[in-house]
């Protein structure tokens, strides 16, 4: 969450340290990092206060990373100066999402379940 109120502050600022990344390295980091989160969720689900959120946004960020993989580093790179390229409000719009999403988990990884919850 620190990162995404960090984007909403100053939008450019993460995503120019992106650019400065070979294409390569933004690719192994945008899959391990997908996949390496994914199976987390997808794993601590269980002991959630919202598991089947948890569980199918694990599956989903799992997938994307997957996908990322196939991809390869030119689109991804083409991706990340599209979303360079956009306006301010759009970048923290998006930043704004990762945050309240962010909020969400850690909302439900907050709140354990007990056997009478199940």
């Amino acid at each position: 969450m620190v990162e995404s109120l960090l984007g909403i502050a100053r939008p450019h600022l993460l995503l120019d340290a992106v650019h400065s990344w070979s294409a390569d390295v933004q690719l192994y980091v945008a899959v391990g990092a997908r996949i390496v989160i994914g199976l987390l969720l997808f794993v601590a689900a269980p002991s959630c206060g919202l598991p089947r959120f948890t569980r199918v946004l694990g599956v989903i960020v799992f997938l994307v990373g997957i996908v990322f993989a196939f991809i390869g580093a030119s689109r991804l790179e083409s991706m990340v100066q599209c979303v360079s390229a956009q306006p301010n409000w759009t970048i923290q719009l998006l930043y704004a999402l990762a945050t309240i999403l962010g909020a969400i988990l850690a909302y439900s990884g907050s709140s354990h379940r007990t056997k009478s919850d199940a």
